[in-house]
């Protein structure tokens, strides 16, 4: 079983909605627990509302990160936290994703959360991955072409995949 948080202390940085596609995406082909440990309640809202849901994906609200140690018999857990700096959910997992979304400001805003993996990685747990990910991701934008290599910065490794943001016209 894989444990994968999007963790980032910046609210509005995509977290949740990275966790909703990565756990439906992953739930086409894979056993999948998809984990609302943020109080705001979002993946709780969504799932309340949806019409229809992957068969093989399973939504939970946990009311702290060791809640994490008793889910089994998944192969992914996907796990939403809260718009804050915490360590909390780092023991219980395998990987961290951070979205950061290509503005000055988020991308300042990082820098804690990249500082508190890293810090984690080095003096507890070595095995731990972390990486970075753009989320809403404007195409041909000045900001959008130099994400990646500011996010680099960090010295966390930067997903080429990206959540893009479309906008419709009417």
């Amino acid at each position: 079983m894989i444990k994968i948080a999007f963790i980032q202390q910046k609210g509005g940085s995509g977290k949740t909605t990275m966790c909703i596609h990565a756990a439906c995406a992953l739930a086409e082909r894979h056993k999948v627990a998809l984990v609302d440990l943020d109080t705001q309640g979002s993946i709780a809202a969504w799932h309340e509302h949806i019409s229809a849901q992957p068969k093989n994906l399973d939504v939970f609200v946990a009311g702290k990160a060791k809640d994490l140690g008793e889910l089994s018999g998944y192969d992914y857990v996907i796990v939403d936290t809260k718009g804050e700096l915490s360590a909390e959910v780092l023991p219980f997992v395998d990987v961290v994703l951070l979205p950061c979304q290509p503005s000055p400001l988020d991308v300042w805003a990082a820098a804690d959360s990249v500082q508190l993996c890293r810090d984690y990685i080095e003096k507890i747990n070595p095995k731990l991955k972390a990486a970075l990910v753009v989320s809403r991701l404007l195409p041909n934008t000045l900001l959008g072409k130099e994400i990646k290599e500011l996010l680099l910065g960090y010295e966390l490794p930067v997903l080429k995949a990206v959540l893009r943001q479309r906008t419709g016209y009417a």
